[in-house]
């Protein structure tokens, strides 16, 4: 839930439709992968391997032809461990003569290791084929990714992938290479500390301020033993021009021992396993003479240590270890610590090194965290806890948190999702610097050697830096190297292997200088930009030879005169070109106005002069501006003649480089399409094998099942005799060459042919077996179809003639067809039950179902047509009844106007004595007392409403219309015509003329259209 509601808020897949949108991180170890997802679907998600568990094995076993991974190759190395290739990261990036190569030998002494032509490890397989490690690492990468992409339902490129973080740039740029092999895109090389610190910061932001807070962690994983000490706080970052607030994690201390892990123990309780089992002296035969017995014993020492961690004691036991002889053994862990005692003083060296390199102590810690599947180990925990002083934290997933971590880093450099920033800082572990030699002046031929530091230890990354080299004037060499490495010690400086990365060769300096001679040019040496990336790798971009040209004063206005006189002679074509371009239409439209000026009055000739006066006016003024102007132009002319300085300019000059590895040459392009060829062979002989695989389990099923079913009651009535003999003589022949010819070199179509035959042949019979299953269900859906369809035309006997919805020659028809159905069911039942079971029927399922379908048809039919004719007569009722009411409202309306009519020849004398002039004046001062027609029309009331205040409203009517113009046009205003009151709105009459009317109209009858309309 917290991973879920997390992404949420901090998660936004982009509205996106394209594939591959999805990215995912690979937390690689020696012994075990995990594997995360972000897509739109899948939230940070750890992907489930075919097992179902949420860690696979970094094996692969390449035997018979069959390539296996995981738990499947797992099973492999305790059969033949010559056929599988585990703990592979420690042989990546190392030549053959390391110490680690020759460690691994020691332990896996039944592999055939041997050098590539880069100086590399490769294995040999066979005689005729060889595998270098990348290609047995892209293997597996490729594995990860198809184990991502079935969980996401989408494809993935793109990919974080975590990286020890004593790892150097060899090993760093092979494990690249093998994750290209493996068709992913690697976004960034992530520390396996920096992955778990995001992890844990990434869910505690707000616990993250201004003070810096510093964790430890201490990872004790399968081969090594990382602690990192990490500040957590926010700082201030600008972007875009805006300063932004974010959290940060940065690595301040690293401390490690590569060969301290949970393998170390393992191998230990193997040894001794061995031991035990040579001292049962059952055989004259060394138990590590024979390679299955060893991983056998591998095996059972990887269980007895993970029982260890949990229990005091159990037994080691393996059934026939060799020779028929089964072994077991009692363990306890005292055993345990014993065997492992001269490792548990290497226990806290790791944090005593961290410490050392942040320059801090442990006071300065605020929590320590575990991480990893070794510290689980009681003994470590143990003395861990007393070496710290403190309760250690066990709060964070130690298998899951770096994959977490890395894929949330994934995310956030993906395109395709917008997460919430949190800026992550690595640390330099082995320091860079930079060696070249320098001729010493005055002595010719004699030079000196030059060291500079490029990244100093703990420098944080991604940055870049410029190195300048003085003095330099023809092409000169480079060397990128490692330094002041002392503090490791002899052992883990001869694991790291060449201290000499590369060297690089700088081209065309010479060629640079003469380019750039003269009195004024002055050389500031070649500088070289380095950059080391997000991923750790380190990079000469480019190098460039950097000149300072000083200008003089006299130069200057030289160049400025030029520049003007340019500008000058631009403008002026462009004001000649616009000048021709409007000159003719300029003319034209002079003589036009000339013309319009001679016909016009001498009215219009006076407003012109007036107008020409005006213009000459605007003239004048711009012109008086336009000087102005000239005159500030020039006194900033005199203030550009003031003395000047000399101008500084800087020149540059890119120069060509030749780069060197001496660590360990890279892939070249032939070299990885070699070896993707290789995989691409590899993958298409897996495809092949799995469509083998599925047609031979199809055949095997189907012949079977054949044999089975000719014996069943419903098979044995639908055929013949001699028709399930030669069935069961074709499912023999099939079953005795599957058990003697069948084989994984047979193809594919063979499989198919094989399959394709026992078909052709049983086919009739299927399909007989299933007319005759299917049959009685298929009768009594028609006979249901025909019952529902006689209901449907009793029914729709009573709804014909004119106020009915069917004609009777149409009920007739359908009728008809009922019957015609019932006939042909009854004739088609009988020729049935005359036909045997054995031959195909005369009446299948495929016929009754239609018949089913074309009385479905009618009926629908039927149906649908009432439903059309109910409409029409729904829509001709409501057109009728419209019409009368607007009859009656018609009616209503001239009854009305006729009375009011009447009502004014009856008191039309009494009102326009006085002029309308100024009874309208005396409303206007007084209108609650007079109620006048404005006020009275306003209330919405019922006609009733209407028919109290005629009378009153009749008398200022006839006032208004003894007025002149004036007061009809305001009556006519103000007064709307009973044909347009309903939709004519007049301002609210008074509180007092609301009331009067709401209580006349209480007792007269509101038949109206419900009171919308205002009558007159």
């Amino acid at each position: 839930m917290l991973n879920k509601g997390f992404v949420v808020l901090c998660l936004l897949g982009l509205a996106s439709g394209a594939l591959g949108l999805a990215v995912m991180s690979v937390d690689l170890g020696s012994e075990w992968m995990k594997i995360a997802v972000v897509s739109p679907g899948v939230p940070m998600e750890i992907v489930l391997n075919p097992e179902s568990k949420r860690k696979t094995s970094v094996a692969v076993s390449l035997k018979d032809g069959e390539r296996k991974f995981g738990s499947d190759a797992m099973s492999v190395c305790v059969k033949s461990p010559k056929h599988c290739y585990t703990h592979l990261t420690d042989l990546l990036g190392k030549k053959i003569d390391n110490p680690l190569v020759e460690l691994y030998k020691a332990r896996f002494a039944h592999h055939r290791l041997e050098a590539t032509d880069r100086g590399t490890v490769q294995f040999r397989i066979s005689e005729e084929s060889v595998y270098s490690i990348e290609e047995l690492l892209g293997m597996i990468f490729a594995h990860a990714k198809a184990q991502a992409e079935g969980f996401a339902e989408q494809k993935i490129k793109d990919a974080v992938v975590t990286v020890p973080v004593y790892f150097n740039q060899a090993e760093r740029e092979a494990l690249i290479a093998a994750a290209q092999l493996g068709g992913l895109n690697v976004l960034q090389l992530m520390s396996e500390p920096m992955s778990v610190a995001l992890n844990y910061g990434m869910f505690r932001r707000k616990e993250i301020n201004g003070t810096v807070r510093h964790m430890m962690l201490y990872d004790m994983g399968a081969q090594d033993t990382t602690v990192s000490i990490i500040g957590y706080q926010i700082v201030k970052t600008k972007e875009k021009g805006f300063t932004e607030t974010h959290p940060q994690a940065q690595i301040l201390g690293i401390g490690y021992d590569r060969t301290l892990g949970g393998t170390e123990i393992t191998f230990r309780l193997r040894e001794h396993l061995a031991d035990e089992f040579d001292a049962m002296k059952k055989t004259t035969t060394k138990v590590r003479s024979v390679p299955r017995a060893m991983g056998k014993l591998l095996k059972e020492a990887e269980r007895v240590k993970l029982i260890l961690s949990a229990n005091t004691e159990c037994f080691a036991q393996v059934e026939n270890v060799m020779e028929d002889i089964d072994f077991k053994v009692k363990m306890t862990r005292d055993q345990l610590h014993t065997m492992m005692v001269d490792t548990w003083d290497r226990v806290n060296a790791p944090v005593k090194m961290a410490l050392d390199t942040a320059a801090m102590t442990l006071d300065s810690i605020d929590q320590v965290i575990l991480v990893g599947g070794g510290s689980r180990v009681p003994k470590v925990q143990e003395l861990l806890t007393e070496y710290v002083g403190r309760e250690l934290g066990k709060n964070l997933n130690t298998d899951e948190s770096a994959a977490m971590g890395a894929v949330y880093k994934a995310a956030d450099l993906s395109s395709g999702f917008k997460v919430k920033k949190f800026i992550t800082k690595e640390a330099v572990v082995f320091p860079l610097d930079v060696s070249f030699e320098r001729e010493l002046d005055g002595e010719e031929g004699e030079t000196k050697k030059v060291r500079r530091t490029l990244f100093s230890r703990m420098n944080p990354f991604p940055q870049k830096k410029i190195m300048t080299f003085n003095k330099h004037v023809k092409d000169f060499t480079f060397y990128v190297n490692y330094q002041d490495l002392d503090y490791l010690g002899a052992t883990e400086i001869s694991f790291i292997g060449p201290q000499n990365i590369s060297s690089v060769l700088v081209k065309g300096v010479a060629s640079a200088l003469d380019t750039n001679k003269g009195d004024n040019i002055e050389t500031k040496g070649v500088k070289a930009h380095f950059s080391l990336d997000d991923s750790g790798i380190l990079t000469c971009t480019s190098v460039e030879s950097v000149f300072e040209k000083t200008i003089s004063v006299e130069e200057q206005e030289k160049l400025e005169a030029a520049k003007e006189k340019e500008k000058d002679d631009t403008w002026s074509k462009l004001g000649d070109t616009i000048s021709q371009f409007f000159s003719t239409d300029e003319k034209e439209k002079k003589d036009e106005e000339g013309d319009k000026d001679a016909k016009k009055d001498d009215k219009d000739s006076t407003g012109d002069k007036a107008k020409k006066e005006k213009a000459n006016a605007k003239e004048q003024k711009k012109k008086a501006e336009e000087k102005e102007k000239e005159k500030a132009k020039e006194e900033k002319k005199k203030k550009d003649k003031e003395p000047k300085k000399p101008k500084v300019e800087t020149l540059k000059e890119d120069l060509s480089i030749e780069s060197v590895r001496f660590d360990l040459p890279q892939l070249s392009s032939d070299l990885m399409k070699e070896s993707r060829s290789k995989l691409d062979a590899l993958d298409k002989v897996d495809r092949d094998r799995v469509a083998r695989e599925t047609a031979l389990n199809e055949l095997q099923s189907f012949n079977f099942d054949l044999q089975d079913k000719i014996y069943q009651e419903e098979f044995e009535a639908a055929s013949t005799q001699e028709e399930r003999d030669k069935i069961t003589a074709e499912c023999s022949a099939v079953s005795d060459w599957l058990d003697e010819e069948a084989g994984p070199a047979t193809e594919l179509k063979e499989f198919n042919s094989r399959m394709k035959q026992l078909k052709e042949i049983s086919s009739s019979l299927f399909a007989r077996v299933r007319e005759h299953r299917d049959r009685p269900e298929a009768l009594a859906m028609l006979d249901k179809s025909i019952e529902n369809s006689r209901e449907f035309h009793d029914k729709s006997k009573n709804l014909t003639g004119d106020d009915g919805f069917f004609k009777e020659k149409e009920l007739e028809a359908f009728e008809k067809k009922i019957v015609e159905v019932e006939s042909w069911k009854e004739e088609k039942v009988k020729e049935q039950s005359e036909v045997p079971l054995s031959e195909m029927p005369k009446l299948t399922v495929s016929m009754i179902n239609t018949k089913v379908g074309d009385l479905d048809s009618e009926v629908k039919y039927m149906i649908q047509k009432a439903k059309m004719v109910k409409a029409e007569r729904d829509r001709a009722k409501r057109l009728k009844d419209a019409e009368e009411k607007k009859a009656a409202d018609e009616a209503k309306k001239a009854a009305k106007k006729a009375k009011k009519q009447k009502e004014e020849e009856g008191g039309g004398g009494g009102g326009g004595d006085d002029g309308s002039g100024e009874t309208e004046e005396t409303t206007k001062e007084n209108p609650s007392e007079e109620k006048p027609a404005a006020a009275e029309e306003t209330e919405p009331d019922t006609d009733n409403n209407a028919t109290k205040e005629e009378g009153e409203k009749e008398d200022s009517t006839t006032t208004t219309e003894a007025g002149g113009a004036d007061t009809e046009e305001a009556r006519t205003t103000e007064v709307p015509s009973a044909e347009e009151s309903t939709t004519t709105e007049v301002p609210s009459a008074s509180d007092s003329s609301s009331e009067q009317k709401q209580a006349d109209g209480d007792s007269e009858n509101k038949s109206d259209d419900d009171g919308s309309h205002t009558e007159l």
